[in-house]
């Protein structure tokens, strides 16, 4: 399901989910594939501890983030915070953020340039 309001895209609800879940019926690690499916709770994540980062989000992120659960508090939040995979998960959280920027795929490579590297990593899972 999309959500618009009147004028901006919000994204889909479930996306995370469903990169998470193709990645792995393709034979992605684990790991990778728990990656991809923290890109929202890594948002929810960074506006439960910086205000600034809440405020940098464009009024489509953060009318997201409200269908998203909003701002981690509680258990999720030290559920996260617990998480081996934190830091990473925010890595990627920010590069995506990063690329949120009018033009940058002019200058982004092509999915093609990492094809070698996905090659390499989905003969290493299957081991």
């Amino acid at each position: 399901m999309e959500l618009k309001d009147s004028s901006e895209n919000v994204g889909r609800v479930g996306h995370e989910t469903i990169g998470a879940e193709y990645l792995r019926s393709m034979g992605f690690s684990e790991s990778v594939c728990r990656l991809v499916g923290s890109h929202v709770a890594a948002k929810r994540f960074l506006t439960a501890i910086d205000k600034s980062y809440y405020d940098s989000l464009s009024s489509a992120s953060k009318k997201s983030l409200e269908f998203q659960g909003g701002p981690f508090e509680g258990e999720e939040l030290d559920a996260f915070l617990r998480d081996p995979l934190r830091d990473q998960m925010v890595a990627m959280r920010r590069w995506d953020d990063a690329a949120k920027v009018e033009g940058i795929i002019d200058e982004t490579p092509r999915a093609e340039t990492y094809l070698g590297m996905i090659q390499r990593h989905l003969e290493r899972s299957e081991d």
